[in-house]
């Protein structure tokens, strides 16, 4: 069977649109979706690095005690009290006590337990003390 000559045109434009279409969507991706993807892991993986190398994740203000710097950290056991989260955490809390603050801040460790919920402790030049906040 011999199409027309209308048929025949309208075959080829509809080809060669499907597949500029196919090419066009196959360079987005290409040159845009995949460097843009690449990147967002690279950034994604940076702030997870950094997350784990900052101070402090959490910053507070009150009225009676000026800033708060607050570390958290979890744990699944029931703690003992504040010679416990010393140890536990004896590499995070000296590393807080050795950050230079001003005088009006206060460093923080903060647990939060499975058990019982927060544990909250200041963080001092001679070790650490639970407070209520």
């Amino acid at each position: 069977m011999r199409l027309s000559l209308f048929s025949r045109a309208l075959l080829t434009l509809v080809v060669t649109f499907g597949l500029f279409a196919f090419l066009a969507f196959a360079a987005v991706v290409q040159f845009a979706l995949i460097p843009v993807a690449d990147r967002s892991t690279q950034d994604l993986t940076a702030l997870m690095l950094l997350a784990t190398d900052t101070l402090a994740h959490l910053v507070a203000w009150k009225l009676t005690r000026g800033t708060l710097l607050i570390r958290v950290v979890t744990t699944r056991r029931a703690l003992a009290g504040a010679s416990e989260v010393a140890l536990l955490w004896r590499e995070d809390i000296d590393r807080l006590r050795t950050e230079s603050v001003p005088d009006n801040y206060e460093v923080h460790l903060w647990v939060y337990s499975d058990r019982k919920g927060w544990h909250r402790y200041q963080v001092l030049a001679g070790g650490i003390t639970e407070v209520e906040l």
